[in-house]
Order: structure tokens, then C-alpha cells, then sequence
């Protein structure tokens, strides 16, 4: 059999843009990465409505037969959304030779990792009318036919019957998959002609982005959540707990289940096997947009009620010391990056500021998050390091009050150092990551005017590295066979290398120059129905919703190339450009500056 290394799944998936795509997508990398497997993420789209044309990005998938690739994770869930169950058993039956294993929905035909759906909703609408005596409830679903939307829409049905509650049709409501149509299904719940916030006190929604838009409607109309209307979710995507409220949902294990399947593909793959099907249990998480109040992450309001002997903090804490320091490891679990001898540190500043009062503790916590910031990594780690540190410094005071409230000072003091640097640290993030963007889009317009695609090659290679994009390659197709590509533009690791000639079709676009990287992410490149090449970068992308954004902006600069007046001797693989030399628009000297030193 085949060793591991030498392996390559690829990930079949709609698009790389919300929580749910990225969660999925690190839990198969993560199985992947475990187990030395390469892994290609294939972002060619839903596919079309049943009946209806394909997607022209779909093309993408035509050409997996035939790629070197051997298995696949397809997220059926999502990529069947508008085909219904039909077609889309249909479609897969076109890798039947690639052994492949499905999550989200149960196919005859595949090994499937998903999620108990009905069981998570049930459970939700239960809570909302046995703990917060909500009658009036409804529902905003998926799209017709997408098979997870329709077995929630029956278990929100199922509940409301299960507690003698009518189901009134007037409060479900069509919505697609994301923020935009969660808005316009609720604006359309709280129309004239279906109801009132009057007649309604909760709304359950498909996924969490659904339920985010309805959290923005009911927002723009001043109706107060949970007070007047509760709302909840399905995913328990990363940003439910930072939404406004935070919000209540059904967490499906979204990682778990990409990790499950690779893990699954990965061993069959070497055992020659067929690959397993496991069902993953839904359970519901309480937030404040139901009403609830989540636990603490760590409340020390009981420690150490009822002692009765006296032993001061800093004993306790000498005492304690190689205990708290293994505790603060662990909870760091190796994302403090580049520093060593930080719990021992910490300790110390805490134990001296106890006695003398001079902010060491906050100093410390400071340095400790900005080498953070300056690797790359996540503040993150700093605030689960100051819970554990909280929670055992505090379990050290048991009779020594004084030493408590100077304790609780000192780390109020820490969590609002650490949230200013937080608040910093990302408006500058966002403002590098905007400026590349724009760089980057400036450049696929130019290609409307005076740019050529040899100087959008060469944005790309100073740009994509600063998105966290190091390895990428673009290319055209030849002609409208579509059989070859191309590459117009390409770097690894912020090596230029010298252009190759024409690929298959079926190599995805992957160029020597990426064969050695570990993830790729392919994005099929098409514009107004027409297919036009293929873009291939690297996994890394600070922002992984980029991945499409990139795809949209170089899609109609290479569309915009193939329409280039003929003056321009333009062609999709070689340019030649005979008109008259005239110098791309400048950017404004702020912005070039900016663009220059980060």
C-alpha cells in the first residue's frame, strides 16, 4: 500500500468564506497534517438547481477524475444545497473510482460523518418553551431541498407538536446560508403581511449566519433580544460568542466532523478498506440571546468558603508555585511561540506586586502579548493564561481578604491592558490586510486600462505573502477546450520562478513550484458564465474568507485581458503589448507608503 507521505485527498467544499467552510477545513488539515497526507481544498461551488444549468465554477470538479488524487472529503451538506438529493447522487457517482467519504448528509452510496440535526433543533425549541415560555416561535430555513435545512425545519416542527403548540405557517420563512438572506427573511417575518414583533418572542434560525442576519434586522428595528424576541442558531460557529448578544445555538461539532472523515479517508486509504460512517451527537449551548446566562469560565466566588485556618497568600503561593506554573502551562497547550520561562515569570510579578504594588504583573503580561503579536499568533492564549492564573492566586486567599482585593484590582488591571492591545492589534491587522487588498484589486483593474498581466504577477508575488499567502500560482486556459493551462503568475515562499509551459487540465493548476506544499487551495477562476483558468495558493491565509475575494478580483482581470483591444496583442498566456507605453495610475503617496513598510 501506498505510504502516507506520498498521499493527497483533496476537500471538495462550496466556497472557503464562512465560520462553518474553516472550521471544516481545519479539521480535515488537522487529521491531514497528523498523518504527513497532502490535501488539496477544491472550492468550485454549490452545485446548480436541480433541473438547471451548472455553476460555471463546477467546472473544477469535471476535472478531479482525471487529477492525482486519491480520496476525497465531500461536504455533501453544503455543496447539495440547491441540486436536491437526486442530482446530487447523481454527480457523485462520477468519482466512484476515488474512494471518498461524505459529511453532513447520509448518501447510499457513501461511508457519512454528520451530525444528529433533528435531535440539536428539538432540544433548542424545547428550551425556548419549557425555560423561557416562548409560544410564538419561528423559524427562518435553509433552502428547499438542502437535506440538513429540511431535516431542521421537521424537528422545529416535531417540538412545537411534542408541546401542543400549533405550527403556524405564516412564521417559517425562506432563507438561504448567510448574513444577507438571514436580514432579508426576517425583515420579511416582521412585514405587514405576515406578523408583528407583538405576535413572535423567538426566531430559530437554519445556521448561525442566518440567525447573525436576523440579530442585524431586529437590530436596525430597535426590537430588544432576548427581551422581546429571542434568537438562536444551529453551528456554534467561532463568532456566535462574540455576537451581540452572544448567541445561543446547537453545536454540531463542525471540526470534529472534518477531522472524523480525512481521519476515516486517511485510514482506509492505507488499510484498503472502506472507509466508516459515524453519527456525532448535537448538543445545545446557552447564551444570552435565548435569555440564559452562560457559566463562568472560571468562578472563584466559593473558593474557600468555610476555612477556618489562616495561612497567608504568599506561603500558599510559594508553596503552590511548581503547581501553578504546570497549570499555567497546560492551559497555554504551546501557543505561548518564542518565549520560555513565562510561568515562572508570571508568578514572580504577581507574588511582588502583592507586596510592593508596581503594576509588574501588567508589565509582564504586556511583554508576553506583544511577542505574541510580533510571530503572528493569537492574544488568546494571554487570556485563558490570566483566567488560570486568576483562579489559582485567588484559591491562595482563602483567609487573607486584604490580599484578595488587591488581587482582583491588579488583574481587572491586566484584562483591560490586554483588551486596549487586543483592540489595537486587530485595527491594525485589518488595516494591512485592506491595504494589500486594495493593492492587489487596483491591479486587477488596471488590467481594464494600461496593466498588463505581468506586473499583476509581480503585485501578487510582493502582496499575497502579507495575507499569509507565501506559495500561489494563476493560470489561464489556452483556449475554450479548456484542456490547458497556462501559468501567467506564480511564487513559492517569495521565490520567483521562471515561467513553464502549458499543464493538463487535470493538474488543477499545480505547478511545479507547489507540488511541495502541504495544503493548496484551488479556486476556479470564471467570469459571466466563462470559464477562464484556475488559481492554486497556499493554506495560510490570515483571513481565509480572502481566498474568495482574490478569486473575484483576478476572475475579471483576466476577463477583462481576454477582451483586451487587439491593438494590445493580448492573449491569455503571453502578452504583447504594442500599443503606446503609458504608466499605470500611481497610488496616492500615503498609500504607497503604507504598502512599502509594514
Amino acid at each position: 500500500m501506498t505510504d502516507a507521505p506520498s498521499l493527497r485527498i483533496a476537500v471538495l467544499i462550496d466556497h472557503v468564506e464562512a465560520d462553518y467552510h474553516t472550521e471544516i477545513i481545519c479539521g480535515v488539515l488537522r487529521s491531514a497534517s497528523a498523518a504527513r497526507v497532502r490535501t488539496l481544498v477544491v472550492a468550485g461551488g454549490w452545485l446548480g438547481h436541480l433541473g438547471g444549468p451548472p455553476m460555471t465554477r463546477n467546472f473544477v470538479y469535471d476535472l478531479l477524475e482525471r487529477a492525482a488524487v486519491d480520496g476525497l472529503v465531500l461536504l455533501a451538506g453544503s455543496l447539495s444545497n440547491y441540486s436536491g438529493l437526486p442530482r446530487f447522487n447523481e454527480w457523485v457517482a462520477q468519482f466512484s473510482r476515488i474512494p471518498s467519504v461524505s459529511i453532513g448528509v447520509e448518501l447510499p452510496s457513501l461511508p457519512t460523518v454528520r451530525a444528529d440535526n433533528e435531535h440539536g433543533v428539538y432540544a433548542v425549541v424545547s428550551h425556548l418553551i419549557e425555560k423561557h415560555k416562548r409560544h410564538r416561535i419561528a423559524m427562518l430555513r435553509g433552502p428547499v431541498g438542502a437535506m440538513e435545512a429540511e431535516a431542521r425545519l421537521r424537528a422545529y416542527g416535531k417540538a412545537l407538536t411534542d408541546h401542543g403548540l400549533a405550527l403556524d405557517e405564516r412564521l417559517i420563512v425562506q432563507a438561504g446560508l448567510d448574513r444577507h438572506t438571514g436580514m432579508a427573511a426576517a425583515a420579511q417575518l416582521l412585514g405587514h403581511s405576515r406578523t408583528t414583533v407583538a405576535r413572535l418572542d423567538a426566531i430559530v434560525a437554519v445556521n448561525d449566519e442566518v440567525a447573525q442576519g436576523a440579530l442585524e434586522e431586529l437590530k436596525r428595528r430597535d426590537i430588544r433580544v432576548p427581551e422581546q424576541v429571542a434568537v438562536v442558531g444551529f453551528d456554534d460557529s467561532i463568532s456566535a460568542s462574540s455576537t451581540t448578544p452572544p448567541l445561543t445555538t446547537v453545536k454540531q461539532q463542525v471540526e470534529l466532523q472534518g477531522y472524523t472523515a480525512a481521519q476515516h479517508l486517511i485510514e482506509a486509504l492505507l488499510s484498503g478498506s472502506r472507509p466508516k460512517s459515524t453519527l456525532l451527537r448535537s448538543e445545545m449551548v446557552l447564551r444570552a440571546s435565548c435569555g440564559c446566562v452562560a457559566p463562568l469560565a472560571s468562578d472563584t466566588r466559593n473558593i474557600g468558603s468555610g476555612a477556618s485556618v489562616r495561612v497567608s497568600y504568599l506561603s500558599l503561593m510559594n508553596e503552590r508555585k511548581p503547581l501553578i506554573a504546570a497549570e499555567l502551562a497546560r492551559t497555554a497547550a504551546g501557543r505561548m511561540l518564542q518565549a520560555s520561562g513565562w510561568e515562572a515569570r508570571l508568578i514572580d510579578a504577581l507574588v511582588r506586586d502583592v507586596v510592593t504594588p508596581d503594576s509588574k504583573l501588567v508589565r509582564a503580561f504586556e511583554i508576553l502579548a506583544r511577542r505574541q503579536v510580533s510571530v503572528g499568533a493569537s492574544m488568546m492564549a494571554c487570556h485563558d493564561v490570566l483566567t488560570t492564573l486568576r483562579f489559582q492566586a485567588l484559591s491562595c486567599t482563602v483567609s487573607d481578604r486584604d490580599s484578595r482585593s488587591r488581587l482582583e484590582d491588579l488583574f481587572q488591571e491586566v484584562r483591560l491592558v490586554l483588551a486596549r492591545m487586543g483592540v489595537d492589534v486587530e485595527k491594525h491587522r485589518q488595516g494591512v490586510l485592506n491595504l494589500r487588498l486594495r493593492i492587489i484589486t487596483r491591479a486587477c483593474q488596471a488590467l481594464v486600462g494600461s496593466g498588463t498581466l505581468e506586473e499583476l504577477g509581480k503585485v501578487l508575488e510582493e502582496q499575497l505573502p502579507a495575507l499569509g499567502i507565501r506559495s500561489f500560482s494563476v493560470a489561464c486556459f489556452e483556449d475554450e477546450s479548456l484542456r490547458t493551462l497556462v501559468p501567467i503568475a506564480k511564487s513559492s515562499r517569495g521565490l520567483w520562478r521562471p515561467q513553464s509551459p502549458g499543464l493538463p487540465a487535470e493538474s488543477l493548476g499545480l505547478d511545479p513550484v507547489l507540488e511541495q506544499e502541504g495544503v493548496i487551495v484551488i479556486e476556479p477562476l470564471e467570469f459571466e458564465a466563462t470559464p477562464l483558468g484556475i488559481a492554486a495558493f497556499g493554506w495560510g491565509a490570515e483571513t481565509p474568507a480572502h481566498y474568495e475575494q482574490l478569486r473575484e478580483a483576478l476572475s475579471q482581470a483576466l476577463f477583462s485581458a481576454k477582451r483586451a483591444p487587439r491593438g494590445r496583442a493580448r492573449a491569455f498566456g503571453v502578452v504583447r503589448d504594442t500599443s503606446p507605453a503609458s504608466a499605470p495610475e500611481p497610488l496616492e503617496p500615503q498609500t504607497r507608503r503604507s504598502g512599502l513598510r509594514l
